[in-house]
């Protein structure tokens, strides 16, 4: 028994004795008190690959020929073999791959250099041909689940566009969308699996939200369960990301790596994480960077003067690259003053004295001192 199985009992029990009520005719489930709903045992989320992609209607969207069916095919083999996705476990079960754009011979090679000669999962079964919205899809697949597959948790459909029907005379794109979509959820839902569709991304870039890359319109987002999209900073770019949302995931970025030896997707870590590895690695190459260090750390964690005073320090540590005047100096301690307080703990201040522009640099050690010293004063002077 579902949640809405479960729901649905409770209503009509005899605690509560929830009546439907009519108008105009058509009659209506009952509203349930928010206290009735709060006291109920519902079954938890069930997940296919735990954290990312719970049962529902789900969208892997991406441009072409960037990985996603390869990504879709990992996926099905791992939740069929219950081995790991992208880093994050699985839940074993059942799953129907139905690459409705490929050939036996495409699957059977993919499949091969996949899994590097080792078997293919049972619980993974393939179709190339499938009804359509129109041709029957639904019941094609109840029949195919109920049909002694009731452990097919994972049905992967490769494309959406396969099995979308024609549009009603006079029906907007977003209209189609939700109507379609709508459909595809509640057969979801009613047969307690993940169906997860392979879509394509808009050619028109758009940095300001990756969800907004997916083709179609708002209506396939607005009522899928979950969201992957895959975007690529380039085509040539070994480097991915998967960004995901949904409505009982937490959204987030995943930096993948395609790895041609295994034909598998790899995930190298969270997006913000590995940023800020590549940002600290650019920062210890910095030459202005490592010389300021080395200023500051040889005055005993302080040093003030000008821009002039700071060059003429730096000369005697004979590094290559440094800026040749002030002007260049100062313009160049701008971009560095966040990376140098954040990755080297000095505190860069500056004060304008009328006629220069002084620079003062504090290490972390030199302030803790300065202020312990201060605490000491006040306390041998009764302050």
């Amino acid at each position: 028994m579902n949640n809405t199985d479960k729901i649905g009992q409770e209503m009509r029990g005899p605690e509560l004795q929830l009546k439907p009520f009519r108008s105009e005719g058509t009659i209506h489930v009952p509203a349930i008190p928010a206290s009735a709903l709060q006291r109920m045992k519902l079954d938890p989320t069930k997940w296919l690959v735990r954290e990312i992609l719970p049962q529902g209607a789900a969208v892997l969207a991406a441009g072409s020929k960037v990985g996603k069916s390869w990504m879709a095919l990992d996926l099905a083999v791992s939740v069929a073999s219950g081995r790991q996705f992208l880093g994050y476990e699985t839940v074993q079960s059942g799953v129907l791959y139905l690459a409705l754009e490929d050939s036996f011979n495409r699957l059977q090679d993919r499949l091969s250099k996949m899994l590097e000669g080792s078997p293919a999962p049972e619980g993974l079964e393939l179709m190339t041909a499938f009804a359509n919205l129109d041709d029957g899809f639904e019941d094609m697949l109840r029949g195919y689940i109920r049909g002694g597959r009731e452990n097919v948790k994972l049905v992967i459909v490769d494309t959406l566009q396969r099995v979308r029907g024609a549009g009603s005379r006079g029906e907007s794109l977003y209209a189609q969308d939700y109507r379609e979509l709508s459909l595809l959820k509640a057969l979801a839902d009613e047969l307690e699996i993940c169906l997860l569709f392979v879509h394509h991304n808009r050619k028109m870039p758009d940095d300001s939200d990756p969800f907004n890359l997916i083709s179609g319109s708002t209506g396939i987002m607005g009522v899928s369960d979950t969201i992957w999209v895959i975007t690529k900073e380039n085509r040539k770019s070994e480097k991915a990301t998967l960004h995901v949302t949904g409505r009982d995931v937490l959204q987030e970025s995943i930096l993948l790596g395609f790895d041609k030896n295994t034909f598998r997707w790899q995930a190298l870590g969270d997006r913000e994480s590995l940023e800020l590895q590549e940002r600290e690695s650019r920062w210890r190459r910095n030459i202005l960077g490592a010389a300021v260090k080395q200023v500051v750390t040889a005055c005993g964690g302080h040093w003030s003067g000008t821009a002039t005073l700071l060059m003429m320090d730096m000369r005697r540590l004979e590094l290559e690259g440094l800026p040749e005047t002030p002007q260049a100096l100062g313009m160049q301690l701008k971009k560095i003053i966040d990376d140098l307080e954040y990755f080297d703990k000095i505190k860069c201040l500056t004060e304008d004295d009328g006629k220069y522009l002084v620079y003062k640099f504090y290490s972390s050690e030199y302030l803790r001192f300065d202020e312990e010293a201060q605490e000491e004063e006040e306390q041998l002077w009764g302050l």
